[in-house]
Parts: C-alpha cells; sequence; structure tokens
C-alpha cells in the first residue's frame, strides 16, 4: 500500500494555465488533474489538504473516490481535509469520519489487520495561538481514539518549518 499526503491548495474547478503536462488545464476539474498525479505515482491513498469544499462529501473520478470535510456552507471557502482512495481498496473502509474542517480519520482493514490514516491541516504561523493550541488538542483527542492495535499513520501540512525560533516580528512579515 502506497500512501502519501498532498496540499492541494484547492479541489475547486479551474487550475492557472501553468499546471503542466494537462494542456488547457483551467478547465479540468481539479479532482481529475489529482485522479490523473495519483494513479500516475500508483498511491493507494492520499490525505488531503486546504480542498476549500464546503460541507462533507464525496466525488467519484475514474480511478479515486474522493472525500471530505470542510467548512459549513456558507463560510469563507478555506481549510478543509480528505482523502482520495483508490478504487479497488474502496471496500476496505471501515470508518470514515470528518472531525473538523482540519481533521479526518480514515480506517481501514487490510490483511495485516487494520490502518487508521489522519489527515490534518494545521493553522499557519500568522493564525492565532488559540486556534493552534484549540487544533493541536483536537488533534490529540483524536489520536487517543485510535485503537492501539491499528497501524497509525498521521498525514498532512503541519505549517511547520525549522530554523530561527519563531517571534512575533517573524508573524509581521509572514
Amino acid at each position: 500500500m502506497r500512501i502519501a499526503t498532498w496540499n492541494v491548495r484547492t479541489m475547486r474547478t479551474g487550475l492557472p494555465d501553468t499546471c503542466g503536462g494537462y494542456g488547457y488545464a483551467q478547465h479540468l476539474r481539479k479532482t481529475a488533474v489529482i485522479d490523473a498525479e495519483l494513479s500516475r505515482l500508483n498511491i493507494s491513498v492520499c490525505a488531503l489538504q486546504e480542498t476549500r469544499l464546503p460541507d462533507e462529501g464525496s466525488l467519484q473520478e475514474s480511478s479515486y473516490k474522493f472525500f471530505w470535510k470542510g467548512k459549513d456552507f456558507g463560510d469563507a471557502r478555506e481549510h478543509g481535509v480528505g482523502f482520495a482512495v483508490r478504487n479497488d481498496i474502496l471496500s476496505a473502509i471501515e470508518t470514515l469520519c470528518g472531525v473538523s474542517e482540519r481533521i479526518m480519520v480514515l480506517r481501514l482493514k487490510i490483511s495485516l489487520g487494520h490502518v487508521t490514516l489522519i489527515a490534518a491541516y494545521a493553522p499557519t504561523l500568522k493564525s492565532s495561538d488559540e486556534s493552534k493550541e484549540y487544533f493541536y488538542n483536537q488533534l490529540t483527542e483524536t489520536v487517543k481514539t485510535v485503537s492501539s492495535s491499528d497501524r497509525l499513520y498521521i498525514l498532512g501540512d503541519f505549517n511547520s518549518r525549522m530554523g530561527k525560533k519563531f517571534t512575533d516580528k517573524t508573524r509581521d512579515r509572514e
């Protein structure tokens, strides 16, 4: 099983003219482009971040089924997480749960037992300390719900960096 994570920056329709390899790509569904790329790389399951789709839903493409959890309809189209699951392993899905627009859980039954994948999209450095703390507390509580016998993978965009210590001056320059 090949597992990946991808900040797709949006799953809404339309892409910039600069997307290489797909011709006149801005008229393609973004999910179709993601589907083609995941197929090319032979990915079984991919955690997706920054989907920017509202509410919860699913969409079938040629090789993958897309699942997502976003903000409520009417709220800003930001954040959002999801999974792209290859069609031949859809029957392995035991649980799919959108915890919030930043955390989604997928549990699969495979030949070696259970695998739990958590898709996460952390707040950026510019976000308030409260929103970052809320996210990490929610992620911690989500991890605590996973069976100790499961293989656990936490995948995502954690909007973090290594290097110089973060200060308020750094926040202002971001």
